[in-house]
């Protein structure tokens, strides 16, 4: 019965490519057709997620850092909370400098 299904799934998928080359439809999805353009689409996202997370992560600091109270664990894991936002900044801001430099590994022109 496993046997079958697979069989069947396999002759669909087949179908619809074979259909899909015949008419001449098949496009690409994501409109990126290489792989320096999925890099720099990776960091463009990096960069809008992160533009909106860390002032977010910093209130969040802000707020651990004043209901601590004294307390010296709560103090410490807000200073680390805001240290650790402040080392993601740098990354994501670096990041259009680290993908020209893998764009340079990746490349294929001599």
């Amino acid at each position: 019965m496993r046997f079958k299904k697979s069989i069947i799934g396999i002759l669909i998928v087949g179908l619809f490519f074979a259909t899909s080359f015949a008419l001449g439809a098949l496009v690409n999805p994501i409109g990126i057709g290489s792989i320096s353009g999925v890099l720099d689409a990776v960091a463009k996202w990096m960069l809008d997620i992160s533009l909106v997370l860390a002032p977010l992560m910093f209130v969040v600091g802000g707020i651990m850092f004043t209901t601590a109270h004294g307390d010296a664990t709560k103090i410490s894991n807000a200073k680390k909370l805001m240290f650790y936002t402040v080392v993601g900044i740098i990354v994501v801001l670096l990041a259009e400098s680290l993908i020209g430099i893998f764009k340079g590994f990746v490349s294929t022109s001599p």
